[in-house]
């Protein structure tokens, strides 16, 4: 019979910790694992082996336990001490829930063999194709854990190229496979590659597929002959390609998103003026749908990860550019174009202090569900010339009492991304990034009950 995965004898005496626990002592697990000696980063390793190996996640929904745990790490980094704990806590919370998911288990992980093909390159052509297929997931698995150890764990490009395969049916399928190999990329873990990464294939390769919007892409890329195409990696951004292209992506209907950013790599725009332009429309986006679904802006924060990648060939990044904006929730905020949201103008105010308009921003987030007041003060905020980190670090601690974990996680790595795009910009606009986190958190604020169980535990 086949045998769960085990590390070794002091990793599992950790993770027996948690595996023991519950949601309702999700704190005491923590303070005991940091009396141990472990740092922040390795408890939240923990969490993900411990997701990897009793949560399942094949489709058609995913378990967010190894998704989640990178982001947290980075996000934490802006955080004081104190909400650091919260937020370990809320991302605690979120795993103990999946625990007891009936969508996610009983589910063990097992030690398995793997599948190999003669060389390396059959292997991953049988599993691209079993993976495009969808039907026999355990297969495509096992494909992978074969390539894993036939290639040193050399996998990352093959995953980027199932999970943008995947991005226009379901942006999540590009979020846990490059978030998974971010968390690998902290400390040693690289170690622990294959059990961490192979949930993010067992994700990958479940139904339903939707190919169309990857032949969309590849349509493009064959109409404005694209393949052989030199691509401008370096320029200035020209910022008022930025604001006029912008617009027409969010005015543009849904599905010419790929010919339209293929006419502009043919006409020979650099990469920084794209990428600027993809970020700003991802956040005007995100603040006039009036929503707080983080994945508007999140899968392309992964999009935009990638294509600022030097390691990442050509043959992916155009592709990822492409598909942009052909995800679910992109898809949802056009098709209701008359419930749309005026983008706001930055407030005309001048604060005491940059601490009086950070508690007006704050104030706000309470007092106007829609967002906008405070995406308004926000711009006032950044265009003072005020903290940025100050700012993003008030937008967390409060995100992390906005909601459950499933909500208070979300709203918090968003922000994380809001706060990388803001310090990659030029632009003048670049204030819209965490205008988005402002709103996002006032959209969400009457959910703020949701967090009494983490907050009693805090």
């Amino acid at each position: 019979m086949y045998q769960a995965v085990r590390y070794d004898e002091q990793l599992e005496q950790f993770l027996a910790k948690i595996e023991a626990g519950s949601g309702e002592d999700a704190g005491r697990v923590i303070a005991e694992l940091q009396a141990d000696g472990l740092t922040d980063k390795q408890i939240y390793l923990l969490f993900a082996l411990v997701s990897a190996r009793w949560i399942d996640h094949h489709g058609p929904w995913i378990g967010h336990g190894t998704l989640n745990m990178g982001p947290m790490i980075h996000a934490s980094a802006l955080m004081d001490e104190r909400h650091k704990r919260l937020a370990m806590i809320q991302a605690a919370l979120y795993v103990f829930d999946l625990f007891h998911a009936p969508n996610y288990g009983p589910y063990i992980q097992p030690h398995v063999q793997g599948v190999q093909r003669a060389t390396p390159e059959e292997t991953q052509e049988d599993l691209l194709k079993n993976f495009a297929d969808g039907t026999y997931q355990h297969l495509t698995e096992n494909l992978f854990v074969g390539l894993y150890r036939q290639t040193g764990g050399d996998v990352r490009h093959v995953l980027l190229r199932m999970g943008l395969q995947e991005y226009g049916g379901n942006e999540h399928k590009l979020l846990i496979a490059l978030r998974t190999l971010d968390l690998l990329a902290v400390d040693d873990f690289a170690k622990y590659g294959e059990p961490l990464l192979r949930p993010a294939v067992q994700y990958l390769a479940s139904l339903p597929k939707k190919p169309v919007y990857w032949e969309r892409v590849q349509a493009a890329i064959a109409k404005h002959v694209l393949a052989d195409h030199p691509m401008r990696w370096e320029g200035e951004v020209d910022a008022e390609l930025v604001d006029a292209f912008a617009a027409q992506l969010i005015e543009a209907e849904h599905g010419t998103e790929p010919d339209l950013f293929g006419a502009q790599l043919a006409a020979g725009v650099n990469l920084p003026t794209l990428y600027e332009t993809l970020a700003i429309a991802s956040s005007q986006i995100f603040l006039r749908s009036g929503s707080y679904d983080e994945h508007i802006v999140t899968g392309i924060h992964c999009l935009l990860n990638i294509l600022r990648d030097e390691t990442v060939p050509a043959e992916l990044k155009r592709p990822a550019l492409l598909t942009a904006l052909e995800s679910a929730r992109t898809r949802t905020f056009k098709g209701d174009r008359a419930a749309w949201l005026t983008l706001p103008d930055v407030a005309e105010v001048q604060a005491p202090s940059e601490a009086d308009l950070l508690a007006a921003i704050l104030a706000s987030i309470s007092r106007d569900a829609t967002g906008l007041e405070a995406a308004s003060l926000t711009g006032a905020y950044l265009q003072q010339g005020y903290d940025l980190d100050a700012l993003t670090q008030a937008l967390m601690h409060e995100s992390l009492k906005v909601g459950g974990p499933f909500r208070a996680l979300h709203i918090t790595k968003m922000i994380w991304g809001l706060w990388l795009e803001t310090k990659y910009s030029s632009h003048p606009a670049r204030w819209h990034h965490l205008a988005a986190a402002s709103a996002a958190i006032a959209r969400a604020y009457n959910q703020r009950e949701h967090a009494e169980r983490a907050l009693q535990q805090w």
